[in-house]
Parts: C-alpha cells; sequence; structure tokens
C-alpha cells in the first residue's frame, strides 16, 4: 500500500446514517506522519432516537468517495463529501405499541393493527396529511432528541465527576448480574513491558474506527439498501397522485361497408385515408379504504427499518474494528514480555552450560534447560501468528496497516451501573431491535393493503381524444369525458386470502426474530457484565500475585546464586512469573473488550469511541 505524501488527503467523507453525530470524514497524513481525521464534530451516535433519523440522499453508496487508499490520488479533490438528501423522519413507537412487539407465541391470527398517523384521521388521507417526511435537508448525525418512548434512562450518579469507587458489592461470593459493578480501576496496560509501538502514522482507536465507519463495503451495502427502500417510498406516494397517460398514434385507417353480393373491390363503398390520434387520460385516485395510505406507510416502516440497519452495521463495524485494535495492542504486549522470557531463558542456558563445563552440572541439565527454551520460543511463534492475523483483520476493516497504535481511552465511565439498566437502554437503544421493530410495523401495514385489497375504489377519470383525418376531404373529429369510476374485485379465486396468509406469516417471523434478538442481547450484555465484574475481582489478586512472584524470582535468583536452589527451581520461577504477568494484561483487556460489547448491545460505542476520542 502506498504511502500518500505529506498533506494529501485520504478523503472518504460518507455521511453515515447514525442517529446521532457527525458527518466522518478521514483527513490525511501530516508531515510528521501522523494520521489525522477530518471532522468527527460533535459525535454522538449510539443513543437510537429514530425521530432524528433522516434519509439517504441521491448517492447514498458514495462510490465516487469511497475509492480505497491504495486508489486514491493525491491530485484529486480530497474535500468531496457525500451529502444523503431529503431527510426522513422516524415516527416513534408508542409504550404500547413496543410492548405487544415480543408475542411471538401468540395466536397467529390475533395479529394488532399498525398504530395510525396522528394525522391521518380522514376516511381518505392525502400526502400532506401522511407526513411522508421528504425534506430537502441533508443527513445529519445531531446530538439525539430524547422523548417519551425511546428516551435513554438517565442514571443517577453517572456522568463527569462520577466517583466509581462508591459503587458497592451486593455480596461477596460470585456475582449476580443485577448487581453494580465492582469499583473500576484506571485502565494499565504498563507492567513494566516495553511493547513496539509498531510502524507507520500515529493511530488512535477513534480515527480508525472513523475509517471503518465511511470506507468498509458493509457501510456501502447498507446504504445502498436505505436507498433502495427510499425509492419504495417513493413509488407508493405516487399512487396518491394524479396519473396522466398520453397517446400518439399515425397511419392508415379504412371505414364503410362492401357490397355483399360480390367481392369486386370496385364495388366497395368504405374510403381510405391517413389518420392521426391522440388522446389524454388523467385519473385521480378518490377513495379506496386508505390502501393507498396503508402502502405508504408500509413502505416507510421499511425504509426506516433499513435506515436503522445501516446504524446497526456501523456499530458492528466499529465493535470489530475495537476488538482488532485491542487484540493487536494486546499481542504487542506479550510479545514483548515473552521476548524477555526468552532473554532469561537464555541467559539462565548459558549459566547452566558454563557449570557443565566446570564439571558442576551435566548435559541433560543442559538439554532440559534448553528444552525449556524451545517451548517458550514456540509459545511465542504462536503469538506472533496471532499479531498477524489480528493484523489482517485490522487491516481489512480500516483499510490501513496498523501503526503506531494508541492505548485506548476508558470508557468505564460510559456503562450503566448494572446489567438491568443496561438491558433497559438497549431496549429502547439498540438499532437491531429498533430495525426489527419496525419490520413488524411495516407488515402489519402490508396486512392491511391485503385486506383492502378486496374493497371498492373509486378514481376520477379525465378524457380527451382527437381523431384527424387527412384525406381529399380532411377533418377532425374530438370527443371528451370525465367520469367517476367504481370499481371493485367480484371474485378472485382466493388470491387476497393467500396473501393474507403470507403476510400473516411474515409478521410472526418478524415477531420471532424480534424476540430472539432481545434474549440474545440482553444474554450479550449479563455475560459482558460477569465479564467485566471478573475482571475487576480478580485484578488486586493479580497485582498481588504479580508482586509475589516478582519477589520470589528475585529471591531464588539469590539463593541459586549461593548454591541453595537448583536451576530448575529458578526456571520455575520465571515461568510463574511470566504468566502473573501475561495474566494480568489479558485481564485488563478483556475487561475493555467486554465494556465495548456493552456499548455495542446499548447502541452507544461508536459516540462514545468518537467523542473519548479512542
Amino acid at each position: 500500500m502506498t504511502r500518500p505524501p505529506a498533506g494529501a488527503g485520504l478523503s472518504c467523507p460518507v455521511t453515515v446514517p447514525q442517529c446521532h453525530g457527525p458527518v466522518y470524514s478521514v483527513g490525511g497524513f501530516n508531515d510528521d506522519a501522523t494520521l489525522t481525521t477530518g471532522s468527527i464534530g460533535n459525535a454522538a451516535t449510539a443513543a437510537v432516537a429514530p425521530d432524528a433519523i433522516e434519509d439517504a440522499g441521491e448517492d447514498p453508496m458514495g462510490l465516487a468517495a469511497q475509492a480505497l487508499p491504495d486508489r486514491v490520488d493525491p491530485g484529486d479533490e480530497p474535500t468531496a463529501e457525500l451529502a444523503l438528501g431529503p431527510a426522513l423522519r422516524l415516527t416513534p413507537l408508542t409504550a404500547s405499541d413496543a410492548s405487544e412487539l415480543p408475542a411471538a407465541t401468540s395466536d397467529p391470527l390475533e395479529l394488532n393493527q399498525a398504530p395510525e398517523s396522528p394525522s391521518a384521521t380522514s376516511p381518505m388521507a392525502n400526502a400532506d396529511e401522511l407526513e411522508l417526511r421528504a425534506s430537502d435537508s441533508p443527513l445529519t448525525l445531531d446530538p439525539p432528541v430524547q422523548d417519551a418512548s425511546f428516551a435513554a434512562p438517565q442514571l443517577a450518579g453517572q456522568g463527569e465527576g462520577t466517583d466509581e469507587s462508591n459503587v458497592e458489592l451486593a455480596g461477596a461470593d460470585g456475582f449476580d448480574s443485577n448487581d453494580p459493578l465492582p469499583p473500576a480501576r484506571q485502565f494499565d496496560g504498563d507492567i513494566s513491558v516495553s511493547a513496539d509501538p509498531g510502524d507507520g502514522p500515529r493511530m488512535t482507536l477513534a480515527d480508525v474506527v472513523t475509517r471503518a465507519a465511511t470506507m468498509h463495503p458493509e457501510i456501502t451495502l447498507a446504504l445502498a439498501r436505505v436507498d433502495e427502500a427510499r425509492a419504495g417510498v417513493q413509488r407508493a406516494r405516487s399512487g396518491l397522485g394524479p396519473q396522466v397517460d398520453l397517446t400518439l398514434a399515425a397511419g392508415q385507417t379504412a371505414s364503410g361497408t362492401y357490397d355483399p353480393t360480390d367481392f369486386d373491390l370496385n364495388n366497395r363503398t368504405a374510403d381510405a385515408e391517413a389518420r392521426l390520434d391522440g388522446t389524454v387520460r388523467l385519473r385521480q385516485l378518490l377513495f379506496d379504504f386508505n390502501v393507498t395510505r396503508d402502502q405508504v406507510l408500509s413502505t416507510l416502516a421499511t425504509s426506516d427499518a433499513a435506515r436503522l440497519r445501516t446504524i446497526d452495521v456501523t456499530e458492528d463495524l466499529a465493535l470489530r474494528t475495537a476488538q482488532a485494535y485491542l487484540r493487536i495492542f494486546q499481542q504487542r504486549q506479550l510479545l514483548a514480555l515473552i521476548d524477555r522470557n526468552i532473554v532469561e531463558h537464555e541467559r539462565l542456558l548459558e549459566i547452566v552450560e558454563l557449570n557443565e563445563a566446570d564439571g558442576n552440572s551435566t548435559m541433560a541439565d543442559v538439554n532440559r534447560v534448553a528444552a525449556r527454551l524451545s517451548e517458550v520460543r514456540s509459545a511465542r511463534t504462536d503469538l506472533a501468528a496471532g499479531l498477524d492475523a489480528a493484523e489482517d483483520a485490522f487491516e481489512r476493516l480500516a483499510r490501513i496497516a496498523p501503526g503506531r497504535l494508541q492505548p485506548p481511552a476508558p470508557v468505564v465511565s460510559n456503562l450503566a451501573p448494572s446489567a438491568d439498566d443496561a438491558i433497559d437502554r438497549a431496549l429502547s437503544g439498540n438499532p437491531r431491535l429498533l430495525s426489527l421493530a419496525y419490520t413488524v410495523r411495516a407488515a402489519q401495514h402490508e396486512l392491511d393493503v391485503v385486506n383492502g385489497d378486496g374493497r371498492a375504489r373509486i378514481d376520477l377519470e379525465l378524457e380527451a381524444n382527437s381523431k384527424t383525418y387527412i384525406s381529399s376531404d380532411t377533418r377532425t373529429e374530438n370527443d371528451a369525458r370525465g367520469m367517476v369510476v367504481f370499481s371493485y374485485s367480484l371474485f378472485d379465486a382466493g388470491n387476497a386470502e393467500g396473501e393474507q396468509r403470507e403476510v400473516e406469516a411474515r409478521i410472526r417471523q418478524a415477531r420471532a426474530r424480534y424476540t430472539d434478538t432481545r434474549d440474545q442481547v440482553e444474554a450479550d450484555i449479563r455475560q459482558a457484565y460477569r465479564a467485566i465484574a471478573s475482571a475487576r475481582r480478580k485484578l488486586g489478586d493479580l497485582r498481588s500475585g504479580l508482586q509475589s512472584s516478582r519477589q520470589v524470582q528475585s529471591l531464588y535468583t539469590e539463593q541459586f546464586q549461593a548454591g541453595e536452589r537448583t536451576i530448575f527451581e529458578l526456571l520455575d520461577a520465571q515461568n510463574a512469573l511470566f504468566s502473573a504477568e501475561q495474566e494480568l494484561i489479558m485481564s485488563q483487556f478483556s475487561e475493555l473488550e467486554a465494556a465495548y460489547s456493552v456499548l455495542r448491545s446499548t447502541g452507544r460505542l461508536t459516540s462514545t469511541i468518537l467523542n473519548q476520542g479512542g
């Protein structure tokens, strides 16, 4: 991958349809080889307030803007941005409607009707009454607007100035996910190990997540689906407006009769002449028992679900990117640790070889120490392979090789104090759950459409015809008509019943998916809180054990030099020290990774990372 010259913009700005946050853009490389982000703004992505989500614009896929880094031409304009066009406001689910969604085990025929639009009170709502939410403002990611049904719970003591040391444990034995978390400690990846920071530009987690959220193909795919859903809304809306058709025809015509007594063409009384026809027809829906209105509402709910799925894709990318980032950071720490352990084993092997040369040891002792050294080197090979895999995942997500990664910022202050509070946040803010809720709503409106297809339809039809005959006696015949047309399906051979059963089955499927996803989110949150609590509880013991291992290793070294300890006792002490240091590093990273998992489940991971700068 070619590194762009200093100052060259690596611009792949894409407006990511997350509920609250910035228009992301990725900057370039400064003269000091620092990777910078363009504009992160006031990102507050994850507290999903559906009424703040807006529509995608004319080029939601951003194919022109989303060039991969190795395709970036430094001479290209680095500031081209992708605007996502008209806004589309979501109507929040009411509390009663949301409570009905998980009923996957209910009678499949007892399907609740989707709530009507507040303004669609007349039997036939027009486009304005439906509030089709198609303004001209581009999609923005503003801070959330809280409302009664989607507001995230306000937690006492949360925010700046929170003293997490005051959080008490509910019990000393085990951890219940309903209990408050144990006190958090500052993230400390330094246990006297100086890890290789890597080569290349300086990177923070916010830099990397920004790149992944603007350049990954999954974002392009999600935005294309949003555009497809928006086009479906436009098609459905067209049914509320007038339909105008124009028909023009030109050719030859003949009119008259033939003498039935013989077939001599000379006996004909018909005239052949050129003819030019024109017809203009206008059709306007007057009343259809709200079938077209329900079609519009169904496509709107589908479009809203597509936007929420895009937010979910962004959150998922942020989590995968953060996991790859942490894995690289952790593997580099562990490699530095095991390199130090290898050096110590090599020193001990040299001592044993000198003792064997002096007759104070045997070749068997040398071989046993050499075998221990081989085991440590083999473990290093495994760690190096793990680092390579993490770097590959990182590069696939961020579209750049990992550089000098900076320590991630602590995020524990953004967590709810208990798993139950986090679950409450997830139910109102998890974009996947909200997307499934709108999928149910879309299917319910679709059922209304199917039920209304068998009803009457009343249209206004205006038609004007003009027929011009071009011959020796040129003439024009005009006629016009205006009629109110009543149409009704008398028999469809079971088609409507079949469609109704199809839609009812889709509603049951959507409800089951919602219930399954909700249960999985709840399980993930509880498991993450258990992991965080476990890591915090054993952190003190791990540090005490590490201190003891260091003292034992130092004491055994002195005793070995005095001839009171064998080389193998010293090796055991060295390996115990390495294991203690390794477990402490892994415990610290596991706590941070579990915290990221909770934020992803509540829909707040991207905003937290960007607001804290990584």
